[in-house]
């Protein structure tokens, strides 16, 4: 079949099942259901965020069998950055659609005068890797998904600190506890979300989170668990978090979302204590397996998984597409 004969419109709510469908085919150890799917569609789309998004449908059944999107980053917002993602049918890869879609992205890309591409790709697909070099990408990073198996010990002596930090003014608590319902705790957790993620290795300039995409993020996600929100806190200041999401694809696992410490109180330890109740809560209530992100730019924190006992899993390459001026005559 040659990629002509797909036709491309765009992405409508109706396609979700099928796009987590595509999604859950090519990566399975990152299973996602409608109902997931759709929040993310809902989450990304949020003002002031540029999205476009079009899907293709095979000729004779009009099925959906793939998926092209251009994104720009809620923390790294620019109007001329621009994330790039294709998905196709397992079924329907090697028929040129994939070429079609990322030529397709990337004349859509440079009528909205944008200078960079960024994507990833599977590492241990290396039909996806040489597409991503041969459409010009150049590697900038790796990211893997790593796995903690919660039925065995802690490799590493990870002692309770809930005293020492206590005696530095420091309570452990849970979003649960302290009322995530109520605006006050939401405004803290959003400005100590801020204050965390300035430094977080990124593709592209930091640029805080819109209060409202935060609050969507977190309080609308169909895996919010407020009893597997933990949070350090000193006296009115919230000072470190670590939270923890069901997934509905595979229900005993957990995805570790986000870990940060407000950058004047890191070196005490506050992050490791709030993984380690984030291990005995699963533990504690039937959970398998913790599932996080990691990056080759974040050795802090990978530091922290690995003496936990996390260990790398799926690995993507990272990497991203100078446009340049647009060509003459377009």
């Amino acid at each position: 079949m040659e990629p002509e004969a797909y036709r491309l419109r765009p992405l409508e709510d109706n396609d979700v099942p099928a796009l987590a469908r595509i999604f859950t085919e090519q990566l399975p150890e990152q299973s996602m259901t409608a109902e997931e799917y759709r929040y993310i569609l809902t989450s990304l789309r949020a003002p002031p965020q540029i999205t476009y998004e079009v899907v293709a449908e095979a000729p004779e059944t009009r099925e959906v069998v793939a998926v092209a999107e251009l994104r720009t980053r809620s923390s790294a917002f620019d109007p001329r950055r621009f994330w790039a993602g294709i998905l196709v049918d397992p079924a329907h890869e090697g028929r040129g659609l994939g070429r079609r879609l990322a030529e397709h992205l990337i004349a859509e890309a440079r009528s909205r005068d944008a200078l960079c591409l960024v994507t990833d790709v599977r590492a241990d697909r290396p039909r996806h890797v040489r597409f991503f070099e041969r459409s010009g990408f150049v590697e900038r990073r790796r990211t893997w998904q790593s796995r903690l198996d919660v039925s065995r010990p802690t490799p590493g002596a990870v002692s309770d600190r809930t005293e020492a930090l206590r005696s530095e003014g420091i309570e452990c608590t849970t979003l649960a506890e302290l009322g995530s319902d109520r605006p006050e705790v939401r405004e803290r957790l959003y400005q100590l979300h801020a204050a965390a993620s300035a430094d977080v290795p990124r593709m592209g300039t930091y640029t805080p989170e819109a209060r409202e995409d935060f609050f969507q993020w977190t309080f609308a996600s169909p895996g919010f668990l407020p009893e597997a929100y933990f949070l350090a806190v000193r006296d009115d200041t919230y000072v470190g978090l670590s939270n923890l999401e069901s997934t509905r694809g595979e229900p005993g696992v957990l995805m570790q979302v986000f870990t940060g410490t407000r950058p004047e109180w890191r070196g005490r330890g506050i992050a490791t204590e709030l993984k380690r109740r984030g291990i005995e809560y699963a533990r504690t209530h039937g959970y398998r397996e913790i599932r996080t992100h990691n990056d080759t730019t974040n050795a802090p924190i990978w530091a922290i998984n690995r003496h936990l006992g996390f260990a790398k899993h799926l690995e993507f390459v990272v990497g991203d597409l100078s446009l340049g001026p647009r060509p003459p005559g377009t």
